[in-house]
């Protein structure tokens, strides 16, 4: 074979090779921005396993689970083109708590298995990062409020001091919902802002829905623009026609 035709040869065949390789790497691509993975650490859970579910308007829409071996975990939930999406992990029922994120996106966690919602940290998503900030600031409201509940169990015979405990709740009451407004005002394009602006502790509602339904519908009016086809803003919309209609 001469030299001209040999050359001609390998020439074809990088090519080929080269053609091959890319075409590879673009599928490999698209896979990784397919769904949504998680991974992460969590202490204490080894051999057990992590469940994760998507959610939507309180419903399950999805859900896989996956082995913490080593206290590492990874798994990769598919998802559609229309936004953001919420996801439960939970070790058990009562061990878990709720993120928040988009197609494309790893979002890796670090926790305690103790107690996930009250040691997680999310981050690799804004939207989880968001979620992670509102969990926590809940969980000081919670021990807030619990330490003077008890408090004021202890002080039956003490009506003066009944009166102060009540006082310094609704002062906590007050700031929690403060914070929510402003977290509200800061990321209002953000679907983690239906999270705040349903969040609630027991029986505590820091933004009652009739009393705040033009802070909805203006949040509503944001997400309907940038996620038309997000089930979760189809709820809102439905919630708000309601809200009127009574």
């Amino acid at each position: 074979m001469s030299t001209t035709i040999h050359n001609h040869l390998r020439d074809k065949i990088a090519s080929f090779l080269l053609l091959l390789l890319c075409s590879v790497c673009f599928f490999a691509g698209c896979t990784r921005h397919n769904g949504v993975t998680f991974n992460g650490t969590i202490t204490g859970a080894d051999g057990r396993y992590l469940t994760v579910t998507r959610t939507c308007a309180g419903e399950t829409v999805l859900t896989d689970s996956v082995q913490i071996r080593d206290g590492h975990f990874r798994l990769t939930l598919p998802v559609g083109d229309d936004g953001p999406a919420f996801y439960r992990i939970s070790i058990c029922n009562n061990n878990a708590f709720t993120t928040l994120a988009s197609k494309g996106e790893t979002v890796t966690i670090e926790a305690d298995e103790v107690s996930l919602v009250r040691s997680y940290r999310a981050t690799g998503s804004p939207d989880a990062e968001r979620m992670g900030q509102l969990d926590h600031q809940l969980a000081l409201f919670a021990d807030s409020t619990d330490y003077l509940m008890v408090l004021y169990n202890q002080q039956t015979d003490d009506d003066s001091l009944r009166e102060a405990i009540e006082w310094a709740y609704l002062q906590i009451k007050a700031n929690h919902t403060a914070f929510l407004r402003n977290f509200i005002a800061q990321n209002s394009e953000s679907l983690s802002c239906l999270a705040a602006f349903y969040q609630r502790y027991n029986q505590c509602i820091f933004l009652p829905e009739k009393e705040n339904v033009e802070l909805l519908q203006e949040l509503y009016g944001q997400w309907k623009q940038l996620y038309p086809e997000n089930k979760e803003v189809q709820w809102v919309g439905e919630r708000l026609e309601k809200i009127k209609g009574k």
